[in-house]
């Protein structure tokens, strides 16, 4: 598998031993008021999240990979790209847990996939998809370089990087 890694994130493989940080990560309300019904997600729930970010990988090739702080050898979220067959290109995407919001680790992470998505995938465009009033995000966004491109679903809007511009 491939694992990505900057000066302070190790995007790698989910682990069995990464659920108890990944449960409380999504336990917390403000981390997932943007993602779905806006409600935490259960134990039970974040093991499925963990599942299927492992399957998307094998069927893939790439995924949502477990984010890991360097330094310190912590679960800080996830961070990668995702493309199932409704989505029409290729999203990056990251959900980190509270204490490392505004260190600069989504954008570190985010602007990895981006560079192997141009790179070792030859994908000629990454989108993000973001709620509306998902402000945090929405500024990574622009500051990753990408433009705002439409509202491909009701309240979600997708901006968009294409490769060499």
């Amino acid at each position: 598998m491939i694992h990505l890694t900057t000066e302070r994130v190790i995007l790698r493989d989910w682990k069995a031993s990464d659920l108890d940080a990944w449960a409380a990560i999504n336990a917390d309300p403000q981390v997932r008021r943007h993602l779905g019904e806006g409600t935490p997600a259960d134990r039970k729930d974040s093991w499925h999240m963990m599942a299927a970010a492992a399957g998307n990988q094998v069927l893939n090739g790439f995924g949502m990979w477990a984010g890991e702080e360097r330094s310190s050898g912590q679960l800080i979220g996830r961070i990668g790209l995702y493309q199932p067959p409704h989505f029409p290109d290729l999203e990056v995407n990251w959900l980190l847990g509270r204490p490392w919001w505004g260190k600069g680790l989504a954008r570190e992470g985010a602007q990895a996939c981006i560079a192997h998505a141009f790179g070792a995938l030859d994908r000629a465009s990454v989108s993000a998809f973001i709620e509306a009033g998902n402000e945090r995000s929405i500024a990574l966004a622009r500051r990753l370089g990408m433009n705002d491109v439409g509202e491909p679903w009701p309240g979600v809007c997708q901006f968009q990087q294409r490769r060499g511009g």
